[in-house]
């Protein structure tokens, strides 16, 4: 099992394989976010009690949440202050384009994208960001139009940036899993 990869620029890039075996009914970012992110955020008494007495939201920290973040999910960008904020600004762009998080001021689809995708192409690490925070939102979604927005970004970055090589092995597991459904 594996596909071969190419960058940007239709270089050969590398082969990614699955695990001989690796199940593809489910997918979970629990295994690659216990290396890579940050750890989620504790949870008060008083957010653990809304949480239960909430069925929509999710009790997966790294799956499906209307609910902004304040940092970054890649620890490798959280100690970079401005990727930090663009981190956050770009998650909450991707929030507002699912249709996810109401705002006063409408916005067209294109301002939203370019804001998920101007620093990105400029930085590898926000790349990485940009594909972990589209797997989260994709991840026990629920509402139809929001997974369809979620799957227009998936498309438009996977056709405009790559990812670094942890990053691809997740995306392309994530992707099999879902077209296998």
């Amino acid at each position: 099992l594996g596909d071969t990869v190419y960058d940007e620029d239709g270089r050969h890039f590398g082969h990614v394989d699955l695990v001989e075996g690796e199940e593809l009914e489910q997918y979970s970012l629990e295994g690659f976010a216990a290396k890579h992110f940050r750890a989620p955020p504790k949870k008060t008494l008083s957010r653990t009690l809304s949480r239960r007495s909430s069925k929509a939201k999710s009790l997966n920290p790294w799956g499906y949440s209307r609910d902004q973040i304040k940092q970054p999910l890649l620890l490798k960008i959280c100690s970079n202050e401005d990727l930090s904020a663009k981190a956050v600004a770009i998650y909450q762009a991707i929030l507002k384009y699912m249709g996810d998080y109401s705002s006063k001021k409408s916005r067209y689809g294109t301002e939203l994208t370019d804001i998920i995708f101007e620093h990105p192409l400029a930085h590898e690490g926000l790349r990485d960001e940009v594909y972990c925070q589209l797997i989260k939102q994709l991840t026990d979604n629920k509402t139809n139009s929001s997974e369809q927005r979620g799957w227009e970004l998936m498309w438009l970055a996977t056709g405009t940036m790559g990812c670094g090589p942890a990053v691809l092995r997740e995306v392309t597991h994530f992707l099999r899993v879902k077209t296998a459904r």
